[in-house]
């Protein structure tokens, strides 16, 4: 195959990234035209979401499954279940500067497995003439709420870029680009403290913001272009992902400043990014189960 999805999925001890990408396959199937999707994972992971599911449904829905060695770094990353619960976990899922070389195709849609797809909007990355394509913004399905840290790495750092959905053409440019990707990553800590947002726990989004800053020769306008997307649309961990029919979603989004006090929201043919992982937990079977 010539075009395709890259996903990335580890499961760590409470969030099953495996069958999360799993249930965002079943969407990518049902939604869009370039759906032959590549899942990157590891043996426990491969080898629970199989005990789940049939291997043969399984590989029903993604076409493609590279076991790699999953990195047991000490990587934790804070999840929120809504404001009233969180928990500190580890991170797996960073190896996604080893997307070039892992991916199949030659031209790549490399997705978040929580960026749920409910439109076909991203094929059309495939046939612009662009072969980087990547946002440094995203939409907030509250918009009345503004995220700073969404906007710059740090307040006296680069512009954020997004790398939950990335678009790419194989050749000596974008090569250039997950190499960079690739030394970031092996020298975090130099480069947290370079770009003045130091932290011990290594970030793709930040990587990839840095990655690009660096082959833009550490100038800030954009290099290369946006995604054919009005927006990268989210939620964030503090919201709640409750109720999935098809196509359609049902969140509970927090008002700012007032926890606890939800807006119902709901979603048709739209692209979301759930940053709430447990609750995207909860409902990964429902939407697996609802495209048998």
């Amino acid at each position: 195959m010539d075009r395709g999805i890259l996903l990335f999925g580890h499961n760590n001890r409470t969030i099953d990234y495996g069958q999360i990408a799993l249930a965002n396959s079943c969407l990518i199937k049902k939604n869009m035209k370039n759906n032959h999707v590549t899942l990157v994972t590891d043996v426990g992971t491969v080898e629970w979401l199989y005990q789940k599911h049939s291997e043969e449904f399984v590989k029903s829905k993604i076409d493609n499954i590279i076991v790699t060695k999953r990195r047991n770094t000490n990587n934790v990353k804070r999840y929120y279940d809504t404001s009233y619960s969180k928990q500190v976990e580890q991170f797996y899922n960073i190896n996604r500067h080893e997307a070039y070389n892992l991916s199949p195709y030659k031209e790549t849609l490399l997705i978040d497995v929580d960026y749920l797809i409910g439109n076909n909007l991203l094929d059309q990355c495939f046939d612009l003439n662009y072969d980087l394509q990547i946002n440094d913004t995203s939409k907030d399905l509250l918009n009345i709420r503004k995220a700073s840290q969404f906007a710059r790495l740090d307040d006296r750092s680069i512009n954020f870029y997004w790398a939950t959905v990335v678009f790419f053409r194989k050749n000596e440019f974008t090569e250039l680009f997950f190499e960079t990707i690739k030394h970031i990553y092996l020298n975090w800590s130099y480069y947290s403290m370079l770009y003045d947002f130091i932290s011990p726990n290594y970030r793709n989004d930040h990587a990839f913001s840095i990655a690009m800053h660096m082959i833009n020769g550490m100038q800030e306008n954009n290099l290369v272009s946006r995604l054919p997307l009005p927006n990268l649309q989210h939620i964030t961990g503090q919201d709640d992902f409750v109720e999935c029919d098809g196509n359609k979603f049902k969140f509970l989004i927090e008002k700012p400043s007032q926890k606890g006090d939800y807006l119902m929201c709901k979603t048709e043919n739209t692209n979301v990014h759930v940053m709430n992982k447990f609750a995207l937990n909860r409902l990964a079977e429902t939407i697996v189960e609802q495209n048998r």
